[in-house]
């Protein structure tokens, strides 16, 4: 076995991603010459780069800390080096590399095992596939560090590759972005979710089948329709459009549309809180043909009161979802991206139905002339200007320069993200407000005329579709079968917290006693391995969680009193909130199956 076959072997087992037909089928890069202790020279295809051994020093890896330190390039073994010894011992490196060549070059060249003490995973596929890789990363325990991120990038692509370093920095900071809004913003706000969640359950026999809704319009156009201010210019080429494709509406939008005479064929919300139900749905009727997609997360006030179907998708990489459908055992495919706004629910949904191209329009991302939104909505009386502080300049849709946000930004960065990961052929037809990169700009009247002139008998396939199985007594015994694995959860933490209230050191505190306190201490680490395993648990205070490791990867390696001191009080608060998070998840199962929404959100104010 050669060197790079060595290190091959190597990170296959380290949680690594190596797409070998693409590193095989690579160009071999040259190492041409050596200015000892300066730098390299490499021969990449046809031309030279000078690689010299420089760290970036605004960018090193903090050695008090335990970071996630995301590294662009392996184009030079000394600059890592560097980077791998200034850092905690406990700092986990992920090294993004997106042209095998440079993989193969110093893979061949040098013994990775020598770097065992480190713990260091490497990528190298399609930097394309990285959002997806990132995703797998955030689904592992790593995700407790996912606020101690740090990003670098080698002195190659900080140098001869800067767009390329900019669309890596802009996928991570995307996906941590993503990952933290589905973590909810409390441990109150994701149990205000499971509440929810578990209330909304009892509409799945009502929901259509959204398993079977997959292709459902193959090859057709849809229109997704936003409620930014440039509806204004084309909202009358929308009505000419709804019967020859199908028209899916974000909740905003939704009423206006109907005075205009156009009636959707599918209208979405995404959102958990009241406001969505009161500014959109109450006291609302909407026409029956129209078909409600919502996630469960919504207030159930809406599945309630809505006159129409229904479908119930589960959000994708949601570890609720998962536990929910260990309930129902529906197949894989119930799950679906939904991003971070009802906009990106809509686009997915279009996907899902495998609708194309998909015609976007009303998505301006940007702040119009006059205002946010199109005229006609709840935001005509409902300013969200004190929403949006800190506005600043992006693209426009014409190459001028229009005022946007960093939310707007993060919206339009995972279209980009979706849009060009699979491929797909969309339009924009906003005719305004920020670009979207990798879509065609058309008016909504052009893409109309070229894309919609068949008719579509929208409602009468979506009149075949049938609704989800549901076997009532198998879901019940699953749920009481769960319901005594997560009581076992809830009295281990109380028994932890128990002993850790006895353990009592201060600062005349002897050494031998400490360590025999961390010893004792230790014992969190099972209850913790146990929590984090569980969906519901790692779910509902996984937004704690990620505060709590920031806390104890704050502690230094010091032994001294107090840092033993700060370790035993997060413990503390841990178990404290494990045990308690644990009977608030118990007691919101155990209400939903006796109680009506009412009663059951009364009770859980109260506990």
């Amino acid at each position: 076995m050669n060197i790079f076959e060595k290190n091959m072997h190597y990170f296959t087992y380290k949680k690594s991603r190596l797409n070998l037909q693409f590193i095989s089928e690579a160009p071999e890069y040259e190492l041409l010459h050596i200015n000892e202790g300066q730098s390299e020279f490499i021969q990449k295809e046809d031309q030279v780069y000078e690689v010299k051994y420089e760290v970036d020093v605004n960018n090193l890896p903090n050695h008090k800390i335990r970071q996630l330190y995301f590294i662009l390039g392996i184009t030079n073994i000394n600059e890592l080096y560097q980077l791998f010894q200034s850092a905690h011992p406990k700092t986990i490196f992920y090294i993004i590399e997106p042209q095998p060549g440079f993989l193969k070059y110093i893979c061949s060249q040098f013994d990775f095992t020598l770097f065992e003490q480190y713990d260091i995973r490497i990528f190298c596929d399609e930097l394309i596939e990285l959002p997806n890789f990132l995703e797998e990363v955030f689904r592992t325990e790593d995700v407790l560090l996912i606020r101690n991120i740090k990003i670098y990038g080698d002195f190659y692509y900080r140098n001869f590759e800067v767009e390329r370093y900019g669309s890596f920095v802009n996928m991570v900071t995307t996906s941590v972005k993503h990952n933290l809004f589905k973590f909810g913003n409390s441990i109150e706000d994701s149990l205000i979710g499971l509440a929810n969640n578990t209330y909304n359950m009892r509409f799945l026999s009502r929901s259509l089948d959204f398993v079977k809704m997959k292709d459902l319009f193959a090859g057709k156009p849809a229109i997704i329709v936003a409620a930014g201010p440039s509806l204004e210019k084309n909202i009358h080429q929308i009505k000419a459009a709804q019967h020859t494709s199908v028209i899916c509406a974000v909740d905003t939008i939704a009423e206006r549309l109907i005075r205009e005479g156009i009636v959707p064929h599918f209208i979405f919300a995404i959102e958990r809180v009241h406001e969505v139900y009161d500014y959109f749905f109450k006291g609302k009727h909407y026409p029956e043909e129209i078909t409600l997609v919502v996630p469960p997360v919504v207030r159930p006030e809406i599945l309630e009161e809505f006159e129409g179907n229904i479908v119930l998708p589960f959000r994708e990489n949601i570890h609720e979802y998962h536990w929910f459908n260990r309930m129902y055992n529906f197949p894989e495919e119930v799950y679906m991206p939904m991003g971070l706004s009802v906009a990106h629910l809509a686009f997915g949904f279009a996907v899902h139905l495998g609708c194309s191209p998909i015609i976007l329009t009303g998505q301006d991302l940007a702040h119009g002339e006059k205002s946010t939104h199109v005229s006609g909505t709840v935001y005509d009386e409902k300013s969200v200007e004190d929403s949006f502080s800190d506005y600043f300049e992006t693209e426009g849709y014409n190459g001028e320069k229009v005022k946007t946000t960093q939310i707007w930004l993060d919206f339009k960065q995972l279209f980009e993200l979706e849009i060009n990961k699979h491929k797909l052929n969309v339009i924009d037809a906003t005719e305004g407000g920020a670009r979207i990169l990798h879509t065609t700009q058309m008016t909504l009247k052009e893409a109309a005329e070229k894309y919609c002139n068949e008719t579509l008998a929208v409602n009468n396939k979506i009149a075949t579709i049938k609704r989800y199985e549901v076997n009532q007594q198998l879901v019940d015994n699953r749920y009481k079968e769960e319901l005594t694995v997560l009581k076992e959860i809830s009295d281990h933490a109380r028994s932890l917290l128990s002993m850790l209230k006895l353990i009592n050191v201060n600062k005349y505190t002897s050494s031998k006693h400490l360590k025999q306190a961390l010893d004792k201490m230790k014992k969190t680490d099972s209850l913790l391995q146990t929590a984090m395993k569980h969906p519901l648990y790692m779910h509902n205070l996984q937004s704690y969680f990620i505060q709590a490791f920031k806390k104890f990867n704050s502690i230094t390696n010091e032994f001294t009193f107090e840092n033993v001191r700060k370790n035993l009080d997060i413990q503390l608060e841990l178990a404290e909130t494990i045990s308690s998070v644990g009977d608030l998840i118990i007691k919101t199962i155990e209400l939903n199956q006796q109680l009506t929404r009412d009663d059951l959100y009364e009770e859980l104010e109260d506990k």
